[in-house]
C-alpha cells in the first residue's frame, strides 16, 4: 500500500512539472518559463550611463558623432530606437575609446571607477527622439534596459 501512495504521489508531482514547464500536450501556447530569482540568481545589471548626448538631450547632431558611455567592463551592444520603439537606427557593440576632448555638454559618470567607450553613429533623421538601450542576458532571463534619450535638431 506504501508504494502504490509513493507511486501516486511520484506520477502527480511529474504532471505538475510537466504541465508548470509547458511540457503538457495542450494546443495553447506554453506558459512562459520564470527566470530563477533565488540566492545566487542572474541579476540585471544597471545600464551603462549615457554621457554624450546627455539624456534628455536636445539639438543632438543628426549623425556623425561619437556616443559615449561610461561602463565598468566593455558595455553590451547597444540599440538605438526610436522613440516609438521602431526599428532600430543603430545595433552595434563596435565599442572604442571616446573622443578627446569629451563632446560638451557631457554628464558625469555615476562612479570614479567607470571607463569611458565611443560608439560611432551614423546619420540619424533629424527632429526625432532615439532611445539608447541595451540587452543583457539571454532568452528566457532577458531584459531589455534604457540608458537614456536624446532628440536630434
Amino acid at each position: 500500500m506504501k508504494a502504490r501512495s509513493f507511486v501516486t504521489l511520484v506520477v502527480g508531482w511529474i504532471a505538475l512539472v510537466l504541465v508548470a514547464c509547458g511540457g503538457g500536450s495542450s494546443s495553447s501556447s506554453p506558459a512562459p518559463v520564470p527566470c530563477p530569482l533565488g540566492a545566487g540568481a542572474y541579476a540585471i545589471p544597471a545600464p551603462p550611463d549615457l554621457l554624450y548626448p546627455m539624456p534628455g538631450a536636445t539639438g543632438v547632431p543628426d549623425g556623425n558623432f561619437t556616443l559615449v558611455v561610461g561602463y565598468s567592463t566593455t558595455p553590451p551592444a547597444l540599440q538605438l530606437v526610436t522613440g516609438s520603439g521602431g526599428i532600430p537606427a543603430l545595433n552595434s557593440n563596435a565599442w572604442g575609446p571616446p573622443p578627446s576632448p569629451m563632446p560638451s555638454p557631457a554628464a558625469t559618470p555615476r562612479s570614479s571607477s567607470e571607463m569611458l567607450y565611443g560608439l560611432a553613429v551614423p546619420a540619424l533623421a533629424a527632429h526625432t527622439t532615439y532611445t539608447a538601450r541595451v540587452t543583457f542576458g539571454s532568452p528566457p532571463c532577458q531584459s531589455t534596459e534604457s540608458a537614456g534619450s536624446f532628440t536630434t535638431q
